[in-house]
């Protein structure tokens, strides 16, 4: 199931070999607006999407979520997500400054 599951924008871009073990997420409203003028790694979760749509090309990196507002609870689905697919770590910038940061270890077994 989900090898059916479409890449998210950006991802035909998100090369391993030039960039480290680290990688940006876009979130929220604005995602596609401010994903579209960062030059650096990243991905985009186009508005009105859940963050499942999508098969997340993310194993063993450390993930930077920008967010535009979206919800905490949104934002936590988002990071199990991109913990379920091989993500070491998720920190989440959201928009209102509360960091968060998601861990492979903190989260076994979360939902």
């Amino acid at each position: 199931m989900n090898a059916r599951r479409p890449l998210p924008p950006h991802a035909k871009n998100f090369s391993w070999h030039h960039h480290g073990d680290q990688g940006f997420v876009f979130c929220g409203p604005l995602a596609w607006e401010w994903s579209r003028h960062d030059s650096r790694r990243k991905l985009a979760l186009p508005p009105d999407s859940s963050p499942a749509d999508f098969r997340w090309p993310v194993a063993g990196l450390a993930l930077v979520v920008i967010d535009t507002g979206a919800d905490d609870d949104f934002l936590r689905h988002l990071a199990h997500e991109l913990l379920l697919a091989g993500a070491v770590k998720a920190i989440i910038i959201p928009h209102h400054g509360n960091l968060a940061v998601f861990g492979r270890e903190a989260n076994d077994g979360a939902a």
